[in-house]
């Protein structure tokens, strides 16, 4: 099963997206696609990035 995660827009949401991220990560939660409007889209570009680059 695949896990796809969309995250929402606004200035303090996109600061509570990578709470949440970091916390998934912790708990070996994994993404499998991600997608994201206005702030959310700059969180969920920056996280595509980091995991693609491992």
């Amino acid at each position: 099963m695949k896990r796809g995660l969309s995250l929402a827009g606004g200035g303090i949401k996109g600061a509570a997206h990578i709470g949440v991220l970091k916390a998934f990560e912790e708990n070996g939660i994994k993404i499998d696609m991600i997608s994201g409007a206005s702030s959310g889209s700059l969180v969920a570009t920056m996280y595509a990035v980091r995991i693609w680059s491992r």
